[in-house]
């Protein structure tokens, strides 16, 4: 959750200096976030698929 938090902060920050050097940057930037967004939940995805597969091997 306090990864979340930092993560979504530091969008935000970047989004404020991207949008101060030119309008292209923000344009950068909005359009890379479904690829990162993509990458970022599938790799949470995978970390929690595992960690259920390594639990259940236990029981």
């Amino acid at each position: 959750m306090v990864g979340t938090l930092f993560q979504t902060l530091f969008n935000i920050v970047d989004t404020f200096f991207a949008g101060k050097i030119s309008p292209e940057g923000l344009s950068a930037l909005s359009k890379s976030f479904p690829i990162y967004f993509i990458i970022v939940a599938t790799s949470i995805g995978v970390t929690v698929a595992r960690y259920c597969i390594d639990r259940k091997q236990y029981w």
